[in-house]
């Protein structure tokens, strides 16, 4: 999220603002393009903690950083007919409200959230249709896209593609996340079309996930390299070099002994 974030302050500020406010900026397995794991959280549901993944949807539901996350990248869904893709808007507030119906949707409360969200996604559509980016960094200067660097995660099993299927009894649109195999170009949670859209203007280098790493990384908590990604020791050593300017004029500077990091 943090890269969003970031996205939008380089979009508000002008040229010079830029280059005298911005020295070195990171982004780490960022979702330019956003993910799927939003999408799974909203309709689904997903926690650790046992029989608690109904309570986590009905919180992600009210929070709209999470909508913000939506995939918007090209192919990030399928649909089982054309009904279904013409009628289905991702910046429509009821496309994610609908699974579970309000047990009193006429509660004044409740119709101000409804309000607040409607209002939020209609935002979020104006961003979003500037071609699905927050900021496009094509369309800056290179003296100032020499300051940046993604880091993006690789090797890790990473849902990339939705089928959303027509109906399912009072399910307007249903979100089968099974019906596609996950590809391993990701972190776990970022796939790289989203966190690698850029690699044309800004140096972009995918660092490979490694199980052992993973499990010490995550420091026995769980297993989630996307939420531990800086703990990683190859991530800190590039950051550190980044940072340092330290060998930054051989080739390769990133590597590290028996190393599995690449430019995209």
């Amino acid at each position: 999220m943090g890269a969003l974030v970031l996205s939008a302050f380089i979009k508000k500020m002008t040229s010079s603002e830029r280059l005298k406010v911005i020295n070195k900026a990171i982004f780490t397995v960022p979702p330019f393009l956003g993910s799927v794991e939003p999408s799974f959280n909203l309709t689904m549901g997903k926690s650790r903690l046992f029989n608690s993944s109904d309570d986590f949807r009905k919180v992600a539901r009210t929070f709209p950083s999470v909508y913000e996350l939506l995939p918007v990248y090209k192919d990030a869904y399928e649909f089982e007919n054309d009904e279904t893709a013409q009628n289905f808007d991702k910046y429509d507030f009821s496309t994610f409200w609908q699974q579970v119906a309000d047990l009193d949707p006429e509660r004044e409360d409740t119709l101000k959230k409804h309000r607040l969200m409607k209002h939020r996604f209609r935002e979020l559509g104006k961003i979003r249709d500037e071609n699905d980016l927050i900021c496009d960094f094509k369309n800056l200067d290179n003296s100032l896209l020499e300051r940046f660097i993604v880091l993006a995660g690789t090797n890790v099993a990473t849902k990339q593609r939705i089928y959303v299927r027509h109906r399912l009894d009072h399910i307007k649109n249903f979100f089968d996340y099974e019906h596609f195999k996950e590809t391993k170009k990701g972190d776990g949670t970022v796939p790289l079309v989203s966190a690698e859209v850029f690699k044309k203007c800004i140096l972009t280098l995918k660092v490979k996930q490694r199980a052992l790493e993973t499990w010490a990384d995550s420091r026995f908590i769980m297993w989630d390299w996307h939420a531990f990604f800086l703990n990683n020791g190859r991530v800190q050593n590039i950051i550190k070099r980044f940072l340092a300017d330290s060998n930054m004029d051989k080739k390769e500077w990133y590597h590290s002994i028996n190393d599995d990091t690449e430019r995209a």
